[in-house]
């Protein structure tokens, strides 16, 4: 079994590669559990229901032209969905073992300024999907 560390992650936000930038991804996936009981049933049984996902990212904050504050701002500002990719490992060719999530989605939440006295200033962006996920293995 195959285990990976994130060392250079796969990010592009509306086609700006920000990758150099991430600390941490978070893909979540979800099927909503539809009860599935009815008069002399004795265990609980569900459903499958709707899937849903969503993606956090954070990482270090850069307010310069055409990085992750202007890029990220920029598509919140015109509540515009974009084109997402998150991907473990971006120097390695997409494959099976190495798959690029893609999707669309609009700006749920951003932190630009997450600033703490001493510390590297930091950015949280949550977005919210408008179309399907799709995981891509080809190359």
């Amino acid at each position: 079994m195959a285990h990976s560390v994130l060392i250079d992650p796969r990010f592009t936000f509306n086609a700006v590669d920000l990758a150099d930038h991430v600390q941490m991804l978070d893909l979540n996936v979800h099927t909503d559990q539809i009860e599935d009981v009815a008069g002399g049933d004795t265990f609980a049984a569900f459903m499958a229901g709707i899937r849903r996902f969503g993606a956090t990212i954070e990482g270090m904050a850069d307010h310069a032209v055409g990085e992750v504050d202007a890029t990220i701002f920029a598509a919140w500002a015109a509540r515009s969905a974009v084109a997402i990719a998150l991907g473990a490992d971006r120097t390695a060719a997409i494959s099976t073992s190495n798959p690029e999530y893609q999707f669309t989605a609009f700006v749920a939440e951003y932190t630009p300024l997450q600033h703490r006295m001493n510390e590297a200033a930091k950015f949280r962006l949550t977005v919210a999907p408008t179309t399907d996920l799709v995981r891509d293995v080809t190359p």
